[in-house]
């Protein structure tokens, strides 16, 4: 882990302190310094539980586990998903954590689920370069306290899912679906064992306005086939707002196979998932085991 202590000041006084990730560094070899980007908690630059905006006159001191404070600049910064990046620059090489793809797809179909003792088991293996995460998943955020000697501390959380894109539709992976309405699905698609349910769908939603309805499943996004949530988000990631994506879904209700057209609309403000702001509370990890 790369994990280090920030410092949040706003008008010269203290706003949170947070711990966060080195996702990467960079050797500048004419200037003899590194520049590193540090991945950490969007909801720390919030003045309030109500702001979505980065405060102007924010300042971030990082303070690395050996002891070195730096000035951070804040270079990235998302409140939808609670994410930002912060660089710093320092004389030394910082060691980046090793990240590994995320894969949420499990099969309904029963010859297409591991059993757990193989070799492609449900588990990070130290030389992994996949991670199977699914809805409801328990996860733990590993994080260094602000003051010494810099334990290690944990906050235990969900795994959950989110779109930037508003689509007005709430959305979870086929295989999470009740067992009333998977076996319906079954019974007339029994080829289809991989997908994105619609959950709800919004009333006056982009979602709406194409066609789609609560219990559709969506099973190919642009002329690619989906499998997941994760990678329906994944398709529709770069895709331009205003734009309108190609949909096949899946209808239990009538059997039938459908190709809708929906408009990709930005998520706005008022839409924004609302973070908790971080509260005055840990927990110490004397030791981890991955």
């Amino acid at each position: 882990m790369s994990n280090y202590v920030q410092f949040f000041f706003q008008g010269g006084k203290p706003l949170f302190m947070g711990s966060g990730t080195i996702v990467d560094c960079e050797e500048d070899n004419g200037a003899h310094l590194s520049t590193s980007t540090i991945l950490t908690s969007a909801s720390l630059f919030r003045t309030s539980a109500e702001s979505d905006a980065l405060p102007n006159d924010i300042k971030v001191e990082v303070y690395l586990s050996d002891g070195t404070l730096l000035d951070g600049q804040v270079y990235a910064c998302d409140f939808h998903y609670n994410l930002a990046l912060v660089k710093i620059e320092s004389g030394a090489l910082l060691q980046p954590a090793s990240l590994r793809n995320l894969d949420d797809s499990i099969s309904i179909h029963p010859c297409e689920i591991q059993s757990g003792t193989g070799s492609e088991s449900f588990q990070l293996r130290p030389h992994s370069d996949l991670f199977h995460l699914c809805p409801g998943d328990k996860v733990v955020a590993l994080g260094r306290y602000f003051e010494e000697p810099h334990e290690i501390m944990a906050a235990p959380g969900k795994f959950r899912r989110f779109c930037r894109h508003w689509l007005g539709m709430q959305m979870t992976n086929l295989c999470a679906a009740r067992l009333g309405l998977l076996e319906k699905i079954i019974q007339k698609f029994p080829n289809v064992s991989k997908g994105v349910l619609i959950e709800k769908v919004i009333e006056g939603s982009p979602a709406e306005r194409a066609g789609i309805l609560d219990g559709d499943v969506i099973v190919r996004c642009a002329r690619k086939n989906v499998r997941s949530f994760l990678e329906f988000c994944g398709i529709i990631w770069d895709k331009m707002a205003g734009k309108s994506e190609k949909l096949v879904v899946i209808r239990a209700t009538s059997g039938g196979r459908l190709k809708l057209k929906v408009k990709l609309e930005e998520t706005r403000p008022e839409n924004f998932y609302r973070w908790p702001l971080p509260e005055e509370c840990t927990v110490a990890v004397k030791s981890v085991r991955m």
